[in-house]
């Protein structure tokens, strides 16, 4: 539960102007000078902002207020605020999220700071899938996850395929190889599913002797470093080993 003593503290980049508290509440000085340029002045008195929430399928979404600045109107999420105004500006690519999962209880002890992926996935698995539509992730030839999507649909208008590669692509129903003609994996986001492309993967990248991160230990595997031929005009071209990725997919 949130303390009994409430702490403000200012927001970053609008200092002086918008302060978040540890509860969960905005409070703003900002004061227009009337016709003079739309200046703002600190008022004597804070004045607490309207929370306005979000909704997305039906449900109550995220909580979020107005802040202005320079006469510019910027939405910000409450949580948002409160992690930035106690944890420092967040990290490109991360998020403040909500521990119980109710996202209206912006107090300090419920949020915390996850990479805006982890959260997707997070939110995409809790959401779409009640709606018969399955998340896909996209992994890169070093085995790690890059972007994920919603829907089978939304992976495929991404990254410039049709509904039905993608569908092979995540049902590994393509031939000769797993990586899709980007060199990149689909697949379901599930564990079964994850596991087996990976095994694939790792079986395609070994047989070529080609470097990639371990999923298991989060590092590459200690290779010997790959000796770079002296091309003098004798190389045939069936000595060359085959590309991964763009492996045949019945269209």
């Amino acid at each position: 539960m949130c303390r009994k003593v409430e702490e403000w503290r200012d927001i970053p980049g609008f200092d002086g102007f918008y302060q978040a508290s540890d509860w969960g509440r905005i409070r703003s000085f900002y004061r227009n000078n009337g016709g003079n340029g739309n200046i703002p002045t600190r008022a004597d008195r804070p004045h607490f902002l309207k929370r306005t929430f979000t909704k997305a399928h039906g449900k109550i979404g995220q909580a979020y207020v107005v802040l202005k600045r320079n006469g510019v109107r910027t939405p910000m999420t409450v949580g948002q605020a409160v992690a930035s105004a106690f944890f420092g500006e967040l990290p490109p690519g991360t998020v403040a999220c909500h521990k119980d999962g109710d996202t209206a209880n912006d107090c300090l002890w419920n949020l915390e700071i996850r990479d805006s992926l982890t959260q997707f996935r997070m939110y995409a698995r809790n959401n779409f899938t009640k709606q018969n539509r399955t998340p896909v992730v996209k992994i890169d030839r070093n085995l790690l996850v890059i972007d994920a999507y919603p829907s089978i649909a939304a992976a495929a208008r991404a990254n410039g395929f049709r509904r039905g590669q993608m569908w092979k692509f995540c049902a590994m129903q393509i031939q000769f190889s797993v990586f899709a003609p980007d060199d990149c994996i689909y697949t379901y986001d599930d564990d079964a599913h994850i596991r087996e492309a990976v095994r694939r993967a790792m079986a395609e990248l070994d047989a070529l002797g080609a470097r990639y991160n371990d999923p298991g230990t989060e590092r590459y595997y200690d290779l010997e470093p790959e000796e770079t031929p002296e091309l003098d005009g004798s190389a045939q071209w069936e000595d060359a080993p085959p590309l991964v990725g763009g492996g045949y997919c019945g269209y």
